[in-house]
């Protein structure tokens, strides 16, 4: 009888439990599973004898390499926009600032304006 766990790995009641593939095992866990019967056969990528995308003939590698290109140039559109939306709000900001600095000017020079009648009257 075999049971099947939800990743789909099977195998039968008469393996048992292998403490080389489960975490807290005494071995390492494994990266390759073994066929038993008609089971599904498991690879690591790195021990496969079949060659990276890179290869010749495997893919379209421009269309990859296209794709990609696309991807990071409406990346870098996006980054233009958050710049100029950040220029803009700077540049809100500084006017913001000069006009509060006008309004610092206009009451210091009104301070000086009533300090010189006080003196003037006053004495």
């Amino acid at each position: 009888m075999d049971i099947t766990n939800e990743k789909a790995v099977t195998r039968t009641k008469e393996e048992g439990f292998d403490a080389n593939t489960y975490p807290g095992g005494s071995g390492n866990v494994g990266s390759e599973s073994e066929s038993y019967g008609n089971k599904q056969e498991r690879d690591d990528r790195a021990n496969s004898s079949v060659s990276n995308i890179l290869c010749t003939g495997k893919t379209d590698i421009g269309g990859m390499f296209r794709h990609l290109i696309s991807v990071y140039r409406e990346q870098v559109a996006i980054k233009d926009s958050e710049i100029e939306r950040i220029n803009n709000e700077a540049q809100r900001v500084k006017s913001e600032k000069s006009n509060l600095e006008a309004k610092i000017q206009e009451f210091e020079l009104f301070i000086k304006e009533l300090e010189q009648e006080i003196e003037e009257t006053g004495n």
